[in-house]
């Protein structure tokens, strides 16, 4: 049997036609293993899915006996690292067993980063003029820090930048500047590069 993967997305896993570097996955719902196949003499495949963690030897069967040349996968299932996937064709449902064949892809290196932000005060809240500055930093342990919003009282998020001015490290620094001289609850939420979100909340009087 002949088989093929289709590319990779944030949804879909995929077969590289060249060496890449590790691709990295969103944490909430389902991922997709797609894939095509074709046998010379048109009889029925169906297909296995292992999986290895890098620097393993050993595939784990994720689903075997496969008739879709589909599989979802719960990318929350796995902890944080890389994984290659491989998918096996075989047309021994139209063959005796000595004269079945495979076939087999393996995907590039996928790395599933399941872990949130850490969002920590930088600095005690300096208050001056009316106006309560506060300073925050966030921290990422598999991937890098990608954005960060803030609300006030349940309100309406509003973005923030890194002091730096560009999210792309995996610590960052963020200063937001509230109204003070009343009581409010400042919620800074904090986003890495595949959509995990962590959040720090702080009081101002």
């Amino acid at each position: 049997p002949n088989i093929e993967l289709s590319g990779l997305s944030p949804e879909l896993l995929g077969l590289p036609t060249a060496a890449a570097e590790p691709r990295r996955l969103y944490q909430g719902g389902a991922l997709s293993l797609h894939w095509t196949a074709a046998d010379a003499n048109d009889d029925t495949l169906v297909f296995d899915v292992y999986c290895r963690a890098v620097g393993e030897a050993a595939w784990r069967e994720v689903k075997s006996g496969l008739t879709d040349a589909f599989l979802p996968v719960d990318g929350q299932s796995f902890a944080d690292g890389q994984y290659v996937f491989k998918v096996v064709a075989r047309d021994s449902m139209s063959n005796p067993a000595p004269m079945a064949m495979t076939g087999e892809r393996l995907t590039d290196t996928i790395e599933i980063d399941n872990t949130a932000p850490v969002v920590t005060e930088s600095a005690p809240a300096v208050v001056m003029s009316g106006t309560a500055q506060l300073s925050f930093s966030a921290t990422d342990a598999a991937s890098y820090i990608s954005r960060a919003e803030y609300s006030i009282n349940a309100g309406d998020w509003k973005p923030i930048y890194p002091a730096d001015g560009i999210a792309d490290s995996p610590t960052e620094r963020f200063v937001v500047e509230v109204p003070a001289g009343k009581a409010s609850a400042v919620t800074i939420r904090v986003f890495d590069a595949n959509g995990n979100s962590g959040n720090y909340r702080v009081f101002v009087k």
